[in-house]
């Protein structure tokens, strides 16, 4: 995954569990030198606050940003909202990280008149009143591959040259998953794949 042009690691990692894994891969991480390490922002105490990676594993991102969803008053999920607050800052989400780091930071959030917008280098993206974007969910699904397939060297690395890749868990009994619109209904995708629309 090094030859991809980033990485978006979909998954949370907040407490250190063996200090040998949490060394190697924060060390991996930072060799790599384009992935984009995930958090979440909880609301408690009547405030938003932020849960982030382990702290050698957070040093070692290229970026951070965080997962969190809005599902509509229905259960679908039509938005992305690529800044969140926090007591203390304003943090990006995962995708409009990825984005910042991509474009070598030039994705910054701007006021103009009575709402924001997202200043991606020349294009100026208007947010809605909820800060959000409408997504547009293809029916085409997108290219997929298994851990194990990637990890044993099945599959060139070759493949993942100059991509942005999304890794992230879709298994079955995981609970990262999300109803969107689909003709004449509704589908079911995974998180990192909400991401990679997002994216």
């Amino acid at each position: 995954l090094g030859l991809s042009k980033a990485v978006l690691f979909d998954i949370i990692m907040p407490d250190p569990a063996s200090p040998t894994e949490d060394q190697i891969l924060a060390a991996t991480v930072d060799a790599m030198g384009n992935v984009i390490i995930s958090g979440h922002i909880v609301y408690q105490n009547n405030r938003n606050h932020l849960v982030q990676p382990y702290p050698e594993l957070l040093k070692a991102a290229a970026e951070f940003g965080v997962t969190n969803v809005n599902n509509d008053p229905d259960g679908l999920l039509r938005t992305h909202i690529p800044f969140r607050q926090t007591v203390q800052q304003n943090v990006m989400s995962l995708p409009l990280a990825a984005i910042n780091f991509i474009t070598g930071g030039q994705a910054k959030i701007i006021s103009s008149e009575d709402r924001l917008v997202l200043s991606l280098n020349r294009r100026k993206i208007p947010l809605s009143e909820k800060n959000e974007i409408f997504i547009h969910f293809p029916e085409t699904p997108l290219e997929r591959y298994e851990y194990i397939d990637v990890f044993s060297g099945k599959i060139s690395p070759e493949l993942f040259k100059d991509k942005i890749v999304v890794l992230g868990v879709a298994a079955s009994g995981a609970s990262d998953f999300y109803s969107i619109p689909s003709f004449p209904g509704s589908r079911v995708i995974s998180g990192a794949e909400y991401n990679a629309w997002a994216l």
